[in-house]
């Protein structure tokens, strides 16, 4: 059992360090748990909102997620998020936190920051994470592979 254990513990490693290597901003969590996100807006964007948008990878149009207005910090959720999520703002560091509940696959992929709204929007690279939502019955038929082996 312990070598098992330790072969599970391994391969989490592994599967993190691998996650980590390509993205220097990441969480892995299972399903329907709870997750919150932090991102940090710098004081040099240009325009007056700025925007966190989810990229699922798929090759559609990133969903806008939050709009953060420069003046004020103030934020307006996105309607597709307005019963999803809560956000937290610390103004003085110009972090804003987005708690998600009861995390869904669809949750999953690249929460990118955005500094404008339109076709002019640039990246803000050093604010962006991946979300990793590992299903909780692949997790669970992996461990059960691991104490029941066949061979």
């Amino acid at each position: 059992m312990h070598i098992k254990s330790f072969f599970l513990v391994l391969c989490f490693l592994l599967w993190q360090d691998i996650v980590s290597s390509h993205v220097s901003n990441s969480a892995a969590i299972l399903e329907n748990d709870h997750i919150k996100l932090m991102f940090k807006i710098p004081r040099d964007v240009q325009e007056e909102i700025s925007v966190i948008k989810l990229d699922r990878g798929d090759g559609l149009k990133a969903q806008n997620v939050l709009f953060i207005f420069k003046s004020d910090f103030n934020t307006k959720v996105d309607e597709v998020y307005t019963n999803r999520l809560t956000v937290t703002t610390l103004v003085s560091e110009r972090k804003v936190e987005i708690a998600i509940p009861g995390v869904q696959s669809r949750d999953a992929g690249m929460y990118q920051c955005w500094d404008g709204t339109g076709i002019t929007a640039s990246l803000i690279t050093i604010c962006s994470q991946r979300l990793i939502v590992v299903r909780k019955s692949m997790f669970y038929l992996f461990v059960t592979c691991l104490d029941n082996p066949r061979n």
